[in-house]
């Protein structure tokens, strides 16, 4: 049974909100930085590095989730007790 817990929810998106916020704030300002200020440029990369990595992890997820499901069907199953004798 699924269980939906509304603050949870409330939460992810506020925190998801101020993410996208916090990133728009830090491309912003890298256009209008000194060169000497590269704290903000380096942080937008790292962000960019990490939403990469979390993107090739998802992919990467879905093959093994595809991969397992085929050894599944290939795979014979283990036999019970209960099924019947042919």
């Amino acid at each position: 049974m699924a269980y939906l817990d509304p603050i949870k929810e409330e939460h992810e998106l506020r925190c998801s909100i101020a993410y996208n916020k916090l990133k728009e704030a830090i491309s912003v300002k890298t256009v209008v930085l000194n060169e000497e200020d590269v704290d903000f440029l380096m942080a937008l990369q790292h962000i960019k590095k990490l939403e990469e990595k979390a993107k090739e992890q998802e992919q990467q997820l879905k093959e093994y989730a595809t991969f397992f499901a085929l050894m599944k069907k290939l795979l014979p199953r283990e036999f019970s007790i209960h099924d019947p004798l042919n």
